[in-house]
């Protein structure tokens, strides 16, 4: 009986020695696969994207549990990869101060050999301080551009993302809450309709119904701020905007 077994073993041990083999092969194949995450045929790999977030109480997350970039994190597939975000929003802040700190403060978080994943959400404090729609465009270019040169020259991957604005139940500094939301919508006319290529994406705060009113259920209690349904909802769109991002050649 022994001797059956011996005679067996060395019958099926090639044949063994090649499934085992084959089967470590498609082990290692699919740790391959995981390492690299592609939801868009041609996008970037998710599986590495450093996100740095800018912008004023918005990102920063007044009132909230989470801001937008933080709830984006948790999300798949950034959950279960090796993905990284900071943020450097502030409340109050315009793009005329991001400018002013963008060398010292936003070009030190990018990294080499990941995605870089740039957010601005801005534009609207450029308005609610007195800038026109227009010189407020002029700002969002002027920081995006130089986001991208600085990465051109230092030879990163980077991708910018910027946000419609949204109304707010305030009036502006230099003029009334009808002229400023006016302003407001100029500018988002402005962007969607720029072609520059200043920015890769643009995450339309209007393809939510959550901010088409102060009630919808988007907006904080103040009716300034996202509240933590909007929040959230920014957050989806952005997702929904990184993983269509198509990797350049």
């Amino acid at each position: 009986m022994a001797n059956i077994k011996v005679q067996l073993l060395n019958m099926y041990s090639p044949i063994l020695n090649k499934f085992y083999l084959f089967s470590i092969l498609l082990l290692f194949a699919a740790c391959q696969n995981k390492s690299k995450i592609q939801l868009t045929p041609g996008g970037i790999d998710l599986a590495n994207v450093n996100v740095i977030a800018d912008g004023n109480s918005y990102m920063e997350g007044y009132g909230v549990k989470k801001p937008s970039c933080e709830i984006l994190m948790k999300l798949e597939p950034f959950a279960s990869s090796s993905s990284t975000m900071v943020n450097f929003a502030v409340g109050g802040q315009s793009t005329t101060q991001m400018l002013a700190d963008q060398s010292s403060q936003v070009y030190p978080a990018f990294k080499p050999d990941v995605v870089n994943i740039l957010l601005n959400q801005e534009g609207g404090n450029d308005i609610y301080y007195g800038k026109t729609s227009n010189e407020a465009l002029a700002n969002t270019k002027a920081y995006c551009r130089k986001a991208k040169k600085y990465a051109i020259n230092n030879n990163l991957e980077l991708y910018v993302i910027i946000y419609s604005l949204i109304p707010r139940n305030q009036p502006s500094e230099k003029g009334s809450l009808n002229s400023f939301n006016i302003a407001m919508q100029d500018y988002n006319r402005l962007i969607l309709a720029d072609t520059s290529g200043d920015w890769d994406k643009i995450v339309n705060l209007q393809d939510t119904i959550l901010f088409s009113s102060y009630t919808a259920g988007g907006y904080h209690a103040d009716q300034i701020h996202p509240g933590d349904k909007g929040q959230a909802a920014i957050a989806e769109l952005t997702k929904a905007k990184v993983v269509s991002l198509k990797k350049r050649n």
